[in-house]
């Protein structure tokens, strides 16, 4: 973080950690440290890539998945009253795509007949949503001291071992993943529907994964929402419209971080000298920034070897 030579890996890998979170707050993220250690590696490998693989990655980490509680999610059973989990369905939406509210491509918020926001999902959605999420366990665990492949969807959450459950993507398990026919979320006027699955296997739920990632990403309002955060923590609290549209252009349907950051730093809010004496210009640095740039200043180094 200080003397690297990719530093703008570094800061957009952090970036992406205060949109992605995950938290040493939950016992399990704290004690399993090769794996709160590998989602930021994962963030970093995926920095310059796409948002769509990054969403991806994250959704599928073992860390995530123990956060947002989509880890060993079971399909409904009626019968015992038990009904998938909702948290990371809803915090998909929410934090990490398209977020609340309809938006333009500037940032500006649609506003219906009623002159309200118009909502981009309700309770029903994120309950529809939750079952996208079902069937997913660990790949892989230790075994002997070694990796081995994982086939118990009821695998435990040891931390006591290498941690391998903790470092490899999560897997669909078929007969614990929901396959009916699912409504999801709208986007200018088409509603994204899933129809029933025969062929109820690992591929077959994999590909719907991949359908719904698809549709979170190019939706209208996430490139402007995923673009505004962004902007928030390189360069200003609160971009104007335009830079918000001029970012947004860049990410595209996928994601494509590379011109996202490129689009964020030249663009000229980003490196017009007239913002020095604003008072309303720039952004407070976050506290690990500031002790970061402290000790860059310092030549601050470390005696033990690395």
């Amino acid at each position: 973080a200080l003397y690297g030579n990719d530093q703008l890996r570094q800061r957009l890998t952090f970036a992406l950690t205060e949109i992605l979170v995950v938290s040493d707050q939950n016992s399990t993220v704290g004690r399993a440290v090769l794996g709160a250690a590998d989602y930021w590696d994962m963030l970093g490998e995926n920095a310059f890539g796409s948002y769509r693989q990054t969403l991806e990655s994250v959704t599928r980490h073992p860390m995530m998945g123990i956060y947002l509680s989509h880890l060993r999610n079971q399909k409904a059973n009626p019968d015992i009253g038990y009904y998938p989990d909702e948290n990371f369905a809803r915090e998909i939406m929410q934090l990490f795509t398209f977020g609340l509210v309809q938006r333009q491509k500037n940032g500006a918020i649609v506003l219906g007949a009623d002159n309200l926001p118009i909502e981009t999902y309700d309770n029903d959605v994120i309950k529809e949503m939750a079952k996208v999420f079902t069937g997913l366990s660990f790949s892989s665990y230790t075994k002997n001291g070694a990796q081995a492949s994982n086939n118990n969807f009821f695998l435990g959450s040891g931390v006591n071992e290498f941690q391998y459950r903790w470092l490899e993507p999560m897997k669909f398990f078929p007969n614990y993943h929901e396959f009916s026919a699912k409504t999801l979320f709208s986007d200018n006027g088409q509603v994204l529907t899933i129809a029933e699955n025969s062929s109820q296997n690992q591929a077959s739920a994999d590909a719907e994964l991949d359908l719904v990632l698809d549709a979170l990403v190019a939706h209208s309002s996430t490139a402007p929402n995923i673009s505004r955060k962004l902007i928030q923590r390189f360069v200003t609290s609160n971009p104007s419209a335009g830079y918000i549209e001029r970012v947004a252009n860049a990410f595209g349907v996928e994601g494509d971080m590379r011109a996202v950051i490129k689009a964020i730093l030249l663009d000229s809010e980003a490196r017009n000298p007239t913002v020095l004496n604003s008072q309303t210009y720039g952004k407070f640095k976050e506290p690990v920034l500031q002790m970061s740039g402290i000790l860059r200043l310092l030549q601050a180094q470390s005696q033990v070897p690395l």
